[in-house]
């Protein structure tokens, strides 16, 4: 009689327990959604309107599981279901964070801070409908699995900026305030040479970051196009992300293009998708302390089909310090 009369007690002490700690994982769900990213740091982190659409929707499944867990636990309604929406919350996650990755501009630290780690404190509660005192064992799950690649370890630091870049044999330094800024220095770089070699540039850009950096055409006396030269440019140890220039990334991108609100971008994109037998794509990478370009074609997979080498980035980067209205910081080099 003792016995069952403990146990009673004990069953109902739990129940008690547990109901409460569901109650609390409904509250974190609330305040979680309250508090959820803005735009703006989503954008910061490479992160389109149709993929914030996307963590919407998860937060949205993820007060739903809680106001649910909570009518399931109190009312007895089937565990599978709260099972179920947990494992579709959990796989959307793992297929936003690996589409993420494939972004150059992605930031996985502060994604996870801002994203994964608030949601990881939701987890345990509608899972296990209890909560944890602190979020560093949920942390440290959560970093196991979606854990680091060398490149994005802090084994190598990232340059500090304003960065000062000795240019060949230019006799100058060049003055970069951010990495965005190196780039564009990069973009010139290839725009002085194609256009000196005859191409006009067109607009192709979807803003001031996203887009491709330079298409290029050769056009006939009757103004059609004779070769159109799609150009990735990159400084130093910059890399291709993993799709950048496949044929479908720039197929991706000129839809894009059909569809921005700038007349000029969407002629571009016009232009290459009538004339796919004339696009060429290359990849020009610009070392600024040897002051060498190398020059690659590139296939289908953006991989590497050839390489030709040239020296003018001293001379290019030269005449523009020395011009009478230098358009980049320049700082005579020290010996």
């Amino acid at each position: 009689m003792l016995a069952n009369f403990f146990l009673e007690y004990l069953f109902g002490t739990v129940w008690i327990v547990a109901g409460v700690l569901t109650l609390i994982g409904l509250f974190y769900a609330v305040k979680i959604y309250r508090n959820k990213i803005t735009f703006g740091q989503a954008k910061y982190m490479g992160i389109s309107k149709v993929l914030f659409s996307w963590m919407n929707v998860i937060y949205g499944l993820v007060l739903f599981e809680a106001a649910y867990g909570v009518v399931s636990f109190f009312f007895d309604l089937p565990l599978w279901t709260d099972i179920s929406l947990i494992l579709l919350i959990l796989v959307l996650l793992m297929i936003l964070y690996r589409k993420l990755k494939l972004k150059e501009t992605f930031k996985p630290a502060r994604f996870k801070s801002l994203f994964l780690i608030p949601l990881g404190i939701h987890g345990p509660v509608t899972v296990g409908k209890m909560i944890l005192p602190t979020e560093f064992p949920v942390k440290k799950l959560i970093q196991r699995f979606f854990k680091e690649t060398p490149t994005e370890t802090s084994s190598r630091k990232a340059p500090r900026y304003p960065l000062r870049n000795r240019v060949g044999d230019s006799g100058y330094e060049i003055v970069f305030r951010d990495p965005h800024s190196k780039g564009r220095f990069g973009d010139s770089l290839t725009a002085r040479r194609l256009t000196a070699q005859g191409y006009r540039k067109e607009p192709s850009k979807l803003n001031t970051i996203h887009g491709m950096d330079g298409v290029y055409v050769q056009y006939y006396d009757n103004g059609s196009p004779r070769e159109i030269l799609i150009v990735e440019s990159k400084v130093d140890s910059g890399k291709l992300g993993a799709k950048q220039m496949t044929d479908e990334r720039i197929a991706e991108l000129v839809e894009k293009m059909l569809a921005h609100v700038d007349t000029e971008v969407r002629r571009t994109g016009k232009l290459i998708r009538e004339n796919p037998g004339l696009v060429r794509k290359e990849l020009w990478h610009h070392y600024l302390a040897s002051g060498k370009t190398t020059v690659s074609r590139l296939d289908a997979e953006a991989r590497e089909t050839s390489v030709k080498t040239y020296n003018y980035i001293g001379s290019a980067t030269q005449k523009r310090c020395e011009s009478s209205k230098p358009t980049i910081v320049c700082i005579p080099a020290t010996q």
